[in-house]
């Protein structure tokens, strides 16, 4: 949940504004499916394997809980990148 809250604040202080951008949250979503599609087929077939240990017991098909938040998490801190890189750098390749 860290690394969600490092990227709302960073968010807030870079001046971004990617949740109020509907492309922005529009494409996370449609990453974060895919991303979600491929885990659930990889953890199906056995690809990967998670120690039920480390996990709180919950799940969505075959794909822990965890691994939504961590889905989630990647995508939303990686628009948030680059954003701040796509407007900052823009510029300066113009």
């Amino acid at each position: 949940f860290s690394i969600i809250l490092v990227s709302l604040l960073l968010d807030k202080y870079w001046r971004l504004k990617v949740f109020k951008s509907g492309r922005l949250v529009r494409g996370s979503i449609i990453i974060f499916i895919s991303v979600i599609t491929w885990e659930s087929y990889a953890e199906w077939k056995g690809h990967w394997i998670i120690n039920p240990e480390y996990l709180i017991g919950i799940y969505v098909g075959y794909v822990p809980l965890e691994s939504f938040v961590y889905g989630f998490a990647l995508v939303f801190f990686s628009v948030v990148l680059w954003n701040y890189f796509n407007k900052r750098y823009q510029p300066a390749l113009r």
